[in-house]
This record gives structure tokens, C-alpha cells and sequence, in this order.
């Protein structure tokens, strides 16, 4: 490959003032190929695989079936961490009654290049509930808030996804079709289960968060398997869990229309309120 010449102003660029430019392109765009962040940037290309090549070794930079996204170490630095800390109050009412509800912790996870993040949890009352780190990085491929989402990925993700070695945190081996037939039944039916693949002996059930057919997050009820893996359960558990997401998309929804308008949005004042149980 040939590179194009570079104007007099980008050779001038010092090596660490064009990988900070592309950081920030990166996290501006949110998704972006490197021919076009070379056209952009006016370096050559060639320059810019090497500084993405670093921004990756220090997961900066995710790379995404040909496309760079923000890694897990730069979101702080980028939009999503406001829209994030947007979302986590938005979603707090619901994640609040969903544990008190089904009596188990509930979660909203997002997506973050070719992982997700556990945003905000509401643990529950029981002693021996399941809980999660709060912006733990989490596979794609193994739990059922993260598989849901991967199952409304696109397909240059999915295919990166399937085409790796797959295990899940607890030992567990995933085969790639059966995977594959499994994010299908996933979108199907609209929920998703696991057993045992993020923590042993723990059940998860989760659901989309739909904006105009993308899913932005996912809502997860988890809890102990002895308790919660049976019919009666889970199917409360889908019921309560698919409301919730609807009421969480009609709030975002909202929000974005108030960011539109130039308002901060917050989530709306409720009754319901209360602090995350440690």
C-alpha cells in the first residue's frame, strides 16, 4: 500500500499529538475505520495502523470487524460516559423493583466494542444474592445481559465473535454454532438464559432495551439457581423484565428528545427511589 503525501502541517504533528488525535477521533465517532480517520487526520495510513496498533495493546482502541471503537480503558474519555451516567439514573426506578419483585439482584449492562459493562446493579435482600462489579468487563458471548446484546449486534461483530476460542469465566467451553443457533432463538423469543457461565450456580435471565430496533442495554434478573430455576420463576422473571424495558426505553426516548431541545435530562422523580442495597 502507498501512502498518500501528507500536507506540511500533519508531517509537523509530533508521534504522541497524532495518537491522541486519533484517541479522540475515536472517541468522538465512536466507530471508525482507519482509512477514514487517515483522511481525516492527514497522516498516512500506514501511520495510523501503527498508532492503532498501541492504542489496542492498551485496549484504548477496540478493533471491530474493521472498525476502531472506544476500548473499556478509554470510555471515560469519550460521550458514552455521560450518556452511561444518564442511562444508570434513568434506570435506577426499574432496577429497584425488579430485585424487589423477583427478590434477586437486577442489572443493566451495555455494550462496549466487543465486550459489555456492568453499569449500575441492585443486589438482592437474600444473604447469598449474586452480584456483579460495577463496571466489570464482561465477554459478549457468555451471560445472558451480554449474549442478548450480542444477539442485536451487527453481523461484522457477530462474526468476529464466533470466530475466536470461546470460553466462559467459570471454565465453561462455548462451540460457535451452537452459539450461533443460540443468539438466533435469543432475538426469536426476545430473552435470553444462562446457567453457571459468569458465576457458578447462577441462573440469568435478560431482555433488550430497544431504541428503533437497537439495543442500547440489556436489563438481567440473577440469582441463585436452587432458587430461581424453575418455570413459575423465570417466567414472572421475563414478564417483570420485559415491562421494565419498556418503560426504560420510553424514558430514554424522552431524555433524547430533552438533550434535542438543549436540556440536561434526569430521570424523572419517583416514590420509588431508594438507595442500592450494599
Amino acid at each position: 500500500m502507498t501512502d498518500e503525501p501528507v500536507p506540511a502541517w500533519g508531517r509537523s504533528m509530533s508521534s504522541l499529538e497524532r495518537g491522541l488525535a486519533i484517541l479522540i477521533a475515536i472517541a468522538d465517532q465512536g466507530e471508525v475505520s482507519a482509512a477514514s480517520l487517515a483522511r481525516q487526520l492527514d497522516v498516512p495510513r500506514s501511520t495510523v495502523y501503527r498508532h492503532l496498533k498501541v492504542l489496542c495493546g492498551h485496549q484504548l482502541v477496540e478493533e471491530d470487524g474493521g472498525l476502531y471503537t472506544p476500548g473499556w480503558r478509554a470510555i471515560g474519555m469519550s460521550g458514552r460516559n455521560l450518556t452511561n451516567t444518564i442511562l444508570s439514573s434513568l434506570a435506577l426506578d426499574e432496577l429497584v423493583d425488579l430485585s424487589a419483585a423477583l427478590e434477586e439482584t437486577a442489572v443493566i449492562t451495555v455494550r462496549t466494542g466487543t465486550h459489555a459493562v456492568c453499569l449500575r446493579q441492585v443486589r438482592g435482600p437474600r444473604p447469598d444474592h449474586v452480584s456483579f462489579r460495577i463496571n466489570e468487563l464482561l465477554p459478549l458471548h457468555a451471560g445472558a445481559g451480554q449474549r442478548i446484546l450480542l444477539a442485536h449486534a451487527s453481523a461484522p461483530l457477530l462474526r468476529s465473535i464466533l470466530s475466536r476460542k470461546l470460553g466462559t469465566p467459570t471454565g465453561l467451553q462455548v462451540d460457535p454454532e451452537f452459539l450461533r443457533a443460540e443468539l438466533r432463538t435469543a432475538r426469536q423469543q426476545g430473552y435470553q438464559i444462562s446457567r453457571g457461565e459468569l458465576r457458578r450456580g447462577a441462573l440469568a435471565i435478560a431482555v433488550p432495551v430497544l431504541i428503533k430496533g437497537e439495543a442500547i442495554c440489556s436489563l438481567t434478573a440473577a440469582g441463585k439457581q436452587s432458587r430461581c430455576d424453575h418455570p413459575e420463576w423465570i417466567e414472572r422473571a421475563v414478564q417483570l423484565l420485559r415491562a421494565s424495558a419498556e418503560r426504560l426505553s420510553d424514558r430514554i426516548t424522552a431524555a433524547d428528545e430533552h438533550m434535542d431541545s438543549g436540556d440536561v435530562p434526569s430521570a424523572p422523580p419517583s416514590d420509588r427511589r431508594q438507595e442500592e442495597r450494599p
